[in-house]
């Protein structure tokens, strides 16, 4: 890919690599926070799950209106 990525997704592969790598560095920070009893899945979701998922070009609030 060279670092340019799909345009229609609207990032380059460099840039998800690094939301990836920030998102891992967020979950070693807060790691007892996500672990603890009674954590709501909806905030691991909010998140981890959804940018994880926004770092790889998905359109997780299906911004662009399709089904």
């Amino acid at each position: 890919m060279g670092g340019k990525g799909n345009p229609s997704m609207g990032k380059t592969f460099d840039q998800g690599k690094n939301d990836v790598a920030k998102l891992c560095r967020y979950f070693e920070t807060n790691r007892q926070l996500f672990l603890a009893p009674g954590v709501k899945e909806a905030h691991i979701r909010q998140s981890l799950i959804d940018p994880f998922f926004m770092a790889l070009g998905w359109d997780v609030h299906n911004e662009s209106k399709t089904a």
